[in-house]
Parts: C-alpha cells; sequence; structure tokens
C-alpha cells in the first residue's frame, strides 16, 4: 500500500505538468488567430491612448501613458523571468535528482559496492534496453527535453495572460486618468473631443 501511494505521488505531479503544457500549447496552436487579433487590439489601444491632448496641470499626457505603460512593462518582464527561473530550476532539479542521490549513495556507502545503475528521472515503460548507455542518454534527453517544453509553454502562456492584463488595467488606469484631469469648463469643442477619444480607448480595451 505504502509502495502504491509513494508510485502514486511520483507520477501524479508528472502528469499534472505535462498534460498542463500540452494543453497550453494546444490552446495557443489553435487559437493562434485569436491571440494575433487580441494583440492588434492592443496595439490599436495604444495608438489611441498616444492620441489625447496635454492636461492642465503641466504633465503631458503621453509621459503619463509611458509611465502608466513602463510600469506594466517591469511587471510584466519581471514575472516572466522570476517565472521562467524557477520552472527551469525545477525541471533540473528533478531530473538531476537521479544522479545526485546515486553520488551520494557511493559516497555514503563503501568502495567496494556493486555497481547500483542511475534511474531516469521518470518512470514509465520504455520499448528500449535503458541499461545500455546510449539508450539511456537518449530516453534521458527526451525526457528533458519534454519537460522543458512543457514549463516552457506554461510558462509564456501565463506571461502573456499577465502582461496582457497588466496593459489592460494600465490603459484603463490613464483613461481614469484623463478624466480626472478634465477642467469641464473648457470650451465645449475641446472637451468633446477628450471625451469622444476616451470612449473610443475603452470601447477597443473591452472587445
Amino acid at each position: 500500500m505504502i509502495t502504491s501511494l509513494k508510485l502514486f505521488a511520483n507520477i501524479i505531479g508528472v502528469i499534472c505538468m505535462h498534460v498542463t503544457g500540452l494543453i497550453k500549447w494546444c490552446y495557443c496552436i489553435r487559437y493562434n488567430e485569436e491571440i494575433v487579433h487580441i494583440v492588434t487590439k492592443l496595439e490599436k489601444c495604444h495608438v489611441l491612448c498616444q492620441q489625447f491632448d496635454n492636461c492642465e496641470k503641466g504633465t503631458s499626457i503621453s509621459q503619463i501613458y509611458k509611465d502608466e505603460m513602463e510600469y506594466a512593462r517591469r511587471w510584466s518582464n519581471w514575472y516572466l523571468w522570476w517565472s521562467l527561473c524557477i520552472y527551469i530550476y525545477g525541471v533540473i532539479h528533478w531530473c538531476s535528482n537521479p544522479f545526485l542521490a546515486h553520488l551520494l549513495a557511493d559516497h555514503t556507502n563503501s568502495i567496494n559496492q556493486t555497481f547500483r545503475k542511475i534511474n531516469l528521472p521518470y518512470i514509465g515503460w520504455y520499448p528500449i534496453d535503458i541499461d545500455d548507455m546510449e539508450n539511456f542518454i537518449c530516453v534521458y534527453l527526451l525526457q528533458f527535453s519534454g519537460s522543458i517544453s512543457s514549463v516552457l509553454g506554461i510558462a509564456w502562456f501565463d506571461a502573456f495572460y499577465i502582461c496582457m492584463v497588466l496593459i489592460i488595467c494600465a490603459q484603463f488606469q490613464y483613461i481614469n486618468t484623463i478624466l480626472e484631469n478634465t477642467d469641464f469648463h473648457n470650451a465645449t469643442f475641446a472637451l468633446e473631443r477628450k471625451l469622444k477619444n476616451c470612449l473610443d480607448c475603452h470601447v477597443q480595451i473591452i472587445k
């Protein structure tokens, strides 16, 4: 019973990681046109947000927008690189664990011990003899590359989603700042133009 639970615990996490990565890769491939459409919309919103007039308080609208987008860019990059480092470190640590365990066993036991084969990082059935060194290396590299592909799919998908949300929030915050700095005693034409620009930008963002 205990052996079965250990085997289950060793397999379930690996399966979930690979399935999650596969699903996100397939989603990006299947809905590639929709993703490109979203990026195009964000670019259009970016252009619209740069077409506002200057504030009355001396700080240009373009500078406010640059500050908002710089904030979103900084936190997007922070999430991307930290998540990549954590995911890749986890894969490297997992895949190197059999070698580390083997070296530790060699160090703690007597020198005259019999050679014990190194296990592969992931448990599975293999149609080839993995006791052969060349076959072992090939299977090991396949497992390692498969793990890296899965975590890259997870990391890039999540990073794109986080980046998109941060940019949208920054653009909404920018529109809010524009409206807060609006002097409603200005000429009707200028006020109407500013409100129309805000409305157009808002509509493009929520589409």
